[in-house]
């Protein structure tokens, strides 16, 4: 890679502000982008915090070959504010609904509620090009529901489940 543009828009701002980071790097190496604020915002105005991060492009070296296959992957996007105490530990949200048995084998899937509490939820599930297959509206009992699949072939799908204004998607495979 010669080089990386990342465009990022600060918190009520109407357009995007970019930062080019030229790196060269040897072999199959990590590389760490760090974009300096202060060299595209005004760091110091707490206005333009947080920032979204729009896009990031990277150019590649003329040098690769056609046809042959390069992969870019991506670790992890942090962002770290100075002064801000980070530990580099993610802690991952907890989930608000389980989904078992998962891979399905039968017609019945069971969505559990982490809280526990007897509320109505809808489930949807998408193919995994978006196409909506199945809605259903459910009562839980006990912090738990029961969703009857109607004839889906065997497969990996996108389950969708909304309950009072929060929704969590979840892969289900079928076999």
């Amino acid at each position: 890679m010669d080089r990386a543009t990342v465009f990022l828009t600060p918190n009520k701002a109407s357009s995007t502000v970019s930062k080019n980071i030229i790196t060269v790097p040897t072999g199959n190496t990590d590389i760490e982008l760090t974009v300096p604020l202060d060299e595209i915002i005004d760091a110091a105005d707490r206005i333009n915090y947080p920032l979204r991060l729009d896009n990031i492009n990277f150019q590649l070296q003329t040098s690769m070959t056609a046809g042959q296959n390069y992969t870019i992957a991506l670790k992890e996007i942090v962002q770290i504010y100075k002064d801000i105490p980070y530990t580099g530990i993610f802690q991952p949200r907890q989930a608000a609904f389980s989904v078992y048995p998962n891979p399905a084998t039968g017609p019945e899937i069971h969505i559990r509620l982490e809280n526990g509490q007897k509320q109505a939820l809808q489930a949807e599930i998408y193919t995994l090009s978006g196409q909506k297959v199945q809605r259903e509206v459910l009562e839980t009992q006990g912090g738990r529901a029961s969703f009857t699949r109607k004839n889906l072939p065997a497969g990996i799908y996108l389950m969708k489940i909304t309950c009072n204004e929060q929704s969590e998607t979840i892969k289900l495979i079928i076999q």
